[in-house]
C-alpha cells in the first residue's frame, strides 16, 4: 500500500528541478555570449583592415565614381565607442578639374558613443585630423565636385518600381543633438573653394584647432585665410550654442591685424535677440587693406567699440565709437535684412557724427612703381568682399545721416559738412551742406553703386554770400575779400575705394557776379568766372570783369593737383588782357618746384602809362610806352634773368642777371645797361596824395626809409657787377655816362672803378663795400677837376647866390647800416678842395668879393659836427672861412631847422654870424645874429672902391633879417673908438639892374 504512494509523490518533485537546471544552462548559454560581446565591446576590438586595402580602394572607387585610395593604415575599433583611423586618404576630382584631387589626408581619427544615438544624441568622444586638404570647386558650367553620386531627376525615376527594395524610403527622423565629451584637435587643415562661374576663390588654412574643457568649453584656433593670420580663443557655452540653445560666449584673438574682444549673450535666431559688446583695435591696418581692397592703412592705430543687437532679420549697432589719428566718429546703425514682402530687400537707418577727417595721408606722393608693372599689370579688381558688398547694396534701402565737422588736407577750409543719405537699389542721394573755403554751399550728392565702380556726383550752390578764400583764388592775393551773387561747385569722381575717388576727382567752380577787393581801393568786379581742376585734370580758369574800372579778361592754365602732390612737372600759362596792359606769362616748374630745368617767359605791353592810373595810382600827366620782354630760366645750376627789352616811359635799357644758388657759395652776375634812367618818372608814377603817411625822423613824402634793403635770407657772398647808364635823371639833375664794375667775394668788394659826369665835370674814383648779415658797409672815393660848386649848390636848391669853382676836389663817403635811414644817419663824408675861386656876392647889388682859394676841407658824420673850412686870399689879404653845424645824427632827428655858425676873417677884419636855417636856403629870407670888427673903415676901401674915413676900431653887432628890399637891423650896437650907439636901422642897397625904391 505504501510503495505506490511513494512513487506517486516523487515524480512531481523531479520536474521543477530539471526545469531550473535547464533554465540555468539556457541562461548561461544565452548570457555568456551577451556578456562576452558586452565585454568585448566594453574594451573594444581593434581590426586591421590594411590587408583588405585593394578591395576597399576598389569599393570606394566604384561607389564614388572617382579615383579613390587609402595608402596608409586602415584601422577599425569595434566598441560602444567605435573609432576609425585612416592614413593617406585620397579622393580624386571630376574630369573638368584633373590637376588636383578633391581630398587628401594625412591622418584621420574619429570616435563616437553608440548608446546616446538611441536618444538622438551624437556624442563625440574624440576627433583628430592632421594634414587634410579639401578642395571644393564649381566649374564655369555649374558642375560641382562634391556631388559624388547625384540622385536622378524626378522624370527619370517615374518609371522605377515603387516596390523596388533598393529604394530606401526617406527618413527624416528626429533632429540630433550634439554632445561633446572629450577633446577635438586638428592640425594643418587646408580648405579651398573656387567658383569659376563667379570668378571667386576662398582659401582657409587651419594650423591648429583644440577644443578642451578646463572649466568651460574653450576652442583655440590658429591659421590664416584670405592672406591674413588669425588666432582666436572662444570661451563659454559652446555646446549649448551648437545645439541652438542660449548661451554666453567670449571671444578674444587676432585677425587681419586687429585685436578682437567680444562679450556676447547669444539667443537662437528664432527665439529672440542676441547682445554683444565688440572692441576692435588695429595697430596695423595693412592686413585689412589687403583683405578688403580698401586703402585704410593711414587710419592706424584704429579703435572701434560698439554694442550689437541681432535677431533673425535684424541687427543694430549702437554706441558706435571710432578713434584714429585721422578721424573720430560716433553714431549708430540699424539694419533690417530680407524684409518680408519686399523680395528680399534690406533697410539701413543710422546717424554718424564725425568731428574731423584728415585726408592728408591719402594725398601723399605715389610710391614709384617698377617699370615692368605698367606693361603687365592688370586693371584693378574688386575683392570678393567688395563684390558681395556691392551686390548687397543693390538690394538695400539706405537712410543715414552724416555730420562732419572739418575736413583737412584739401588745400582749403572744408567744415560743417552734413549729408542725409537716402538710397535704394544701390543708388544713394543726399541733400548736402558744407562750408567750403568759408563759403556756405548747399546742394545734393549722388552715389551710384550699381556698377563695379561707384560713381559720385556732387552739385552745390551758394548765393548772396561772402567769397571767403575764393577771393584769394581769383586774384592770387591771400588777403583779398569779396562778395558773390551766385556760384555753383560740382565734384565728380569714381572708383572702388577712397584713394581712387581722390585720384579720379574733378572739381569745377562757376561764379556769376562777384566783387573782390584788397588793399584800400583795389577792386575786381567779376562778371563770370570758371575754374576747373582735378587730381588728374589740368587746372584752368577764365575770369571776365572790370579790374578797378578797366575791362579785363584773365585766363590761366596749369598742371593737375596730382602733379603737385607727386612732384611732377608743372606747366603754367597766364594771360591778362585789358585795354591798358597786356601781360602774357608761360613757364614750367620742374617737379612743381623752381629747380633745374624750370623756366618762365614774360611779356608786358602797354601803349600809354597814364592809362594805368586806375591800377597803379599813377599821375595822369605821365605818358609813354611800357614794354618788357624777358625770360627767367634755371639751367646748369644758374638762375638766369634776361630782359633784352625794357621800356618804362623814358627809361630804356637792358637787364641781365645770373644767380647760382649753391648752398654755402651763392654767386650773382649782374649786368645792367640803360640808355636813359629816369627816376623822375618813377616818382611821378605814384600820386602824391596816395602816398602813405609814415612817421619817421626824416621827411620823405611817405616813403618808409626804415625798411631793410636786404632781407635776412638774401646772401650775396660772391658777385660780378656791371652798371652802365648813359643818362640818369631825377628832377632837374642829370648824371651822364655812369660806369661801374666790381667783383664781390665773400661778401666784400674791394675798391672798384666808378666814374660819372655831373654838372659839367667828370668824376672818377672807386667804390668798395661789405655785406654782412643784411648790413651794408660802403666806401666811395671820388676825384674831380674844375668842379663848379655854385652850380651844384644851385641844382640841389641850396642857394643860387654862391659862385664857387675849384681847381680840384677829392670826396670820401663812408656809409653803413641796414636801412636807408641808417645809411643817412651813419654816413661819414669828407671832402678836400684845392685851388679855385669864391665870389661872395651881395644879393641886392650883385657886387662881389673875389676870393682866391688855396685849400678847403669839409667833414660831417654821425658823431662828427659838420664843418667847412676854406682858406684863400682876397685883394692880397688872407681869407679864412669856417662854417659849423650839427652832426648827421642830430640833423636827421626830425628837427625843422639847423643851427649854423659862420666865421669869416679877412686880414685883421672879422665877421661872425649865427642862424637857424631851413633848406632850401633863401638868402633874402634869412634871419641871423652877427657881430663884426675892423680896425678902421679904411680896410673896406679896396673892396668898395670908396674912400672911407679912418675911423676905428669899429665894432658892429645886431639881429638882422632880410627881405626883398634890403637888410633890417634891430638890437643894433655900433661902437667906434669909445663911442657907442644903440638902436635899429635899415640898409637899402641899390638893386642890381633896377632903381632904388626910395628914389
Amino acid at each position: 500500500m505504501t510503495q505506490p504512494h511513494s512513487q506517486t509523490d516523487a515524480s512531481p518533485s523531479i520536474k521543477p528541478h530539471r526545469l531550473k537546471k535547464i533554465a540555468k544552462w539556457a541562461s548561461i548559454g544565452f548570457l555568456s555570449p551577451v556578456i562576452l560581446i558586452t565585454g568585448v565591446l566594453r574594451y573594444g576590438v581593434n581590426l586591421d583592415l590594411a590587408p583588405h586595402r585593394a578591395y576597399i580602394n576598389q569599393w570606394l572607387t566604384d561607389n564614388l565614381h572617382r579615383d579613390a585610395e587609402i595608402t596608409g593604415d586602415i584601422e577599425l575599433e569595434i566598441s560602444f565607442s567605435p573609432a576609425i583611423r585612416l592614413e593617406g586618404v585620397m579622393i580624386g576630382n571630376i574630369e573638368d578639374i584633373p590637376w588636383q584631387p578633391m581630398l587628401t589626408s594625412g591622418y584621420l581619427e574619429a570616435q563616437i558613443s553608440v548608446l546616446p544615438l538611441l536618444n538622438n544624441t551624437l556624442e563625440i568622444d574624440h576627433l583628430e585630423f592632421d594634414n587634410i586638404a579639401l578642395n571644393l570647386a564649381k566649374t564655369a558650367d555649374g558642375l560641382t565636385n562634391w556631388e559624388f553620386n547625384k540622385q536622378p531627376s524626378p522624370s527619370s525615376t517615374s518609371s522605377l518600381n515603387v516596390n523596388d527594395k533598393s529604394q530606401a524610403p526617406s527618413n527624416s527622423g528626429l533632429p540630433f543633438s550634439l554632445r561633446l565629451s572629450d577633446s577635438i584637435s586638428a592640425k594643418n587643415i587646408t580648405f579651398a573653394y573656387e567658383d569659376q562661374s563667379q570668378n571667386q576663390y576662398i582659401g582657409l588654412f587651419l594650423e591648429n584647432l583644440n577644443l578642451t574643457k578646463p572649466d568651460t568649453w574653450q576652442l583655440d584656433v590658429k591659421g590664416h585665410t584670405m592672406g591674413q593670420d588669425y588666432d582666436l580663443t572662444l570661451n563659454g557655452d559652446l555646446e549649448n550654442l551648437i545645439n541652438e540653445q542660449q548661451g554666453s560666449l567670449k571671444a578674444k584673438g587676432e585677425f587681419a591685424g586687429a585685436q578682437l574682444n567680444i562679450d556676447a549673450n547669444i539667443v537662437p535666431l528664432q527665439q529672440g535677440e542676441s547682445h554683444a559688446t565688440v572692441q576692435l583695435d588695429w595697430q596695423d591696418t595693412r592686413p585689412i587693406e589687403d583683405l578688403l581692397g580698401l586703402d585704410v592703412k593711414p587710419i592706424a592705430p584704429l579703435s572701434v567699440n560698439a554694442d550689437i543687437t541681432a535677431s533673425m532679420n535684424h541687427f543694430s549697432i549702437t554706441d558706435l565709437a571710432l578713434t584714429s589719428p585721422i578721424t573720430q566718429a560716433k553714431g549708430y546703425l540699424d539694419v533690417k535684412l530680407d524684409v518680408p514682402y519686399t523680395d528680399g530687400h534690406n533697410f539701413i537707418e543710422g546717424q554718424l557724427d564725425v568731428p574731423l577727417i584728415d585726408l592728408r595721408p591719402w594725398l601723399q606722393p605715389e610710391e614709384p612703381q617698377p617699370m615692368m608693372m605698367s606693361a603687365y599689370s592688370a586693371a584693378p579688381q574688386q575683392s570678393p568682399l567688395q563684390r558681395a558688398l556691392d551686390q548687397w547694396l543693390t538690394k538695400t534701402t539706405t537712410k543715414v545721416g552724416v555730420n562732419i565737422g572739418e575736413v583737412k588736407g584739401l588745400g582749403t577750409n572744408v567744415a560743417n559738412l552734413s549729408l542725409n543719405i537716402e538710397g535704394i537699389d544701390g543708388k544713394l542721394q543726399a541733400p548736402m551742406t558744407a562750408d567750403i573755403a568759408n563759403v556756405p554751399f548747399r546742394g545734393n550728392a549722388t552715389i551710384d553703386a550699381t556698377e563695379w565702380t561707384s560713381n559720385v556726383d556732387i552739385t552745390l550752390g551758394a548765393k548772396d554770400s561772402s567769397l571767403g578764400e575764393i577771393a584769394g583764388w581769383l586774384t592770387g592775393i591771400p588777403y583779398a575779400s569779396g562778395h558773390l551773387t551766385s556760384s555753383e561747385l560740382t565734384i565728380t569722381t569714381q572708383g572702388t575705394k577712397l584713394q581712387e575717388w581722390l585720384d579720379n576727382s574733378q572739381i569745377a567752380l562757376s561764379i556769376d557776379d562777384a566783387n573782390v577787393g584788397w588793399g584800400s581801393q583795389a577792386t575786381f568786379a567779376i562778371d563770370t568766372a570758371q575754374l576747373a581742376a582735378g587730381m588728374n585734370r589740368p587746372f584752368s580758369s577764365d575770369i571776365q570783369g572790370e579790374l578797378m574800372g578797366i575791362p579785363t579778361h584773365v585766363t590761366a592754365k596749369a598742371g593737375t593737383l596730382g602733379d603737385i602732390i607727386n612732384g611732377r612737372d608743372w606747366p603754367t600759362r597766364l594771360h591778362i588782357d585789358s585795354s591798358v596792359l597786356d601781360v602774357k606769362a608761360q613757364g614750367l616748374l620742374v617737379g612743381t618746384q623752381w629747380q633745374e630745368g624750370s623756366w618762365l617767359n614774360l611779356t608786358v605791353q602797354g601803349d600809354d602809362a597814364s592809362k594805368l592810373s586806375p591800377w597803379l595810382g599813377t599821375q595822369t600827366n605821365v605818358n609813354g610806352e611800357i614794354a618788357l620782354n624777358g625770360k627767367l630760366t634755371y639751367q646748369d645750376k644758374w638762375i638766369n634773368l634776361d630782359i633784352p627789352t625794357l621800356s618804362l616811359m623814358n627809361t630804356k635799357g637792358q637787364f641781365e642777371a645770373k644767380w647760382r644758388p649753391e648752398d654755402g657759395n651763392p654767386f650773382l652776375v649782374l649786368n645792367v645797361q640803360f640808355d636813359q634812367l629816369d627816376f623822375t618818372q618813377f616818382g611821378q608814377f605814384v600820386n602824391d596824395d596816395e602816398l602813405p603817411q609814415v612817421e619817421q625822423a626824416v621827411p620823405t613824402q611817405g616813403v618808409n626809409l626804415d625798411v631793410p634793403l636786404l632781407g635776412n635770407d638774401l646772401v650775396i657772398a660772391d658777385a660780378d657787377l656791371s652798371l652802365r647808364v648813359k643818362t640818369m635823371t631825377w628832377a632837374d639833375q642829370h648824371i651822364d655816362n655812369v660806369n661801374f664794375t666790381g667783383n664781390v667775394r665773400n661778401g666784400k668788394m674791394p675798391a672798384s672803378p666808378f666814374s660819372a659826369s655831373y654838372a659839367g665835370s667828370r668824376y672818377r674814383g672807386d667804390i668798395a663795400f661789405n655785406l654782412n648779415n643784411a648790413n651794408i658797409s660802403t666806401q666811395l672815393n671820388l676825384g674831380v677837376n674844375n668842379p663848379d660848386i655854385g652850380r651844384i649848390l644851385s641844382q640841389f636848391d641850396v642857394t643860387d647866390d654862391l659862385g664857387m669853382t675849384l681847381k680840384s676836389a677829392q670826396l670820401a663817403i663812408d656809409l653803413s647800416g641796414r636801412t636807408i635811414i641808417e645809411l643817412m644817419e651813419q654816413a661819414k663824408i669828407e671832402a678836400k678842395m684845392s685851388g679855385g675861386e669864391l665870389k661872395l656876392a651881395d644879393v641886392y647889388t650883385g657886387k662881389a668879393i673875389n676870393v682866391s682859394l688855396d685849400n678847403g676841407h669839409f667833414i660831417t658824420g654821425p658823431n662828427d659836427a659838420t664843418q667847412l673850412k676854406i682858406a684863400g686870399q682876397a685883394s692880397e689879404r688872407a681869407v679864412s672861412i669856417k662854417l659849423d653845424s650839427l652832426s648827421l645824427k642830430q640833423a636827421n632827428d626830425g628837427r625843422k631847422s639847423m643851427p649854423v655858425s659862420l666865421a669869416v676873417n679877412v686880414g685883421d677884419m672879422a665877421f661872425n654870424a649865427r642862424s637857424n636855417i631851413t633848406l632850401p636856403m633863401d638868402i633874402k629870407r634869412l634871419n641871423l645874429a652877427f657881430d663884426a670888427y675892423t680896425p678902421n673903415l679904411e680896410r673896406f676901401n679896396v673892396f668898395t672902391g670908396v674912400e672911407l674915413p679912418p675911423y676905428g676900431p669899429v665894432k658892429l653887432a645886431a639881429q638882422m633879417s632880410m627881405n626883398d628890399i634890403g637888410y633890417h637891423l634891430r638890437d643894433m650896437m655900433v661902437q667906434v673908438g669909445e663911442s657907442k650907439l644903440m638902436g635899429k636901422g635899415n640898409i637899402i642897397p641899390p638893386m642890381k639892374g633896377a632903381r632904388s625904391p626910395f628914389r
